[in-house]
């Protein structure tokens, strides 16, 4: 609300049309990235939420899982834009924005649900987005700017997801654990019928 009648009269109506446009397509991307874990994940930390080996077991999992789709996103996005001209014509708007999906693969929503605990995630991500506004105002200040009105908002997505992993790990709640590719791909399997059905 805060941003929009700044970014539509800097960008021009074409501009911003053109930044929403990239933002609505990477939402595929992101929608994808979040699968099914928070309704397939989130239940199994809470009934392993005292036991750290299994949590730790369930952590890794996912978070593999996660990053098989992201790699497998930005390849499809790549292959996209050399066969759709509109794509290949916003390649470097959508390559830049990217860093929205990267950071939603950071960001273990599930895990957080799962254990309970959401308050410190919660103002992580609202700090990041409170900045990415005098970030919009200080940056973006004519039509040529529109790769900073992407890269911010992708920029908001990665630092908020480091900051979320840090923070996770210095309470060091989770393990590394070795988990095969194989139960990385029992997670997909298991979680598909449930992506189909809500994405």
């Amino acid at each position: 609300l805060l941003t929009l009648p700044w970014l539509a009269r800097v960008l021009s109506p074409a501009g911003y049309g053109q930044l929403s446009f990239g933002l609505a397509f990477l939402s595929y991307f992101v929608i994808s990235t979040n699968y099914s874990f928070s309704l397939t994940a989130t239940p199994q930390i809470a009934i392993n939420r005292h036991d750290r080996g299994a949590r730790s077991r369930i952590f890794w999992e996912t978070i593999f899982a996660q990053t098989l789709i992201t790699v497998a996103g930005f390849a499809i996005l790549l292959a996209l834009t050399c066969i759709f001209p509109v794509l290949e014509k916003n390649r470097t708007l959508l390559l830049l924005g990217f860093g929205l999906v990267i950071g939603t693969m950071l960001i273990p929503t599930w895990y957080f649900q799962g254990m309970e605990d959401l308050s410190v995630i919660s103002i992580l991500v609202f700090i990041g987005r409170a900045l990415s506004i005098p970030a919009t105002f200080l940056l973006v200040r004519e039509q040529d700017d529109i790769y900073w009105a992407m890269g911010i908002n992708a920029m908001v997505s990665l630092v908020t997801g480091c900051a979320v992993l840090v923070y996770l790990f210095r309470r060091n709640e989770i393990d590394f654990v070795r988990v095969p590719l194989t139960s990385i791909l029992r997670e997909l399997k298991n979680g598909w019928s449930v992506f189909m059905a809500t994405a």
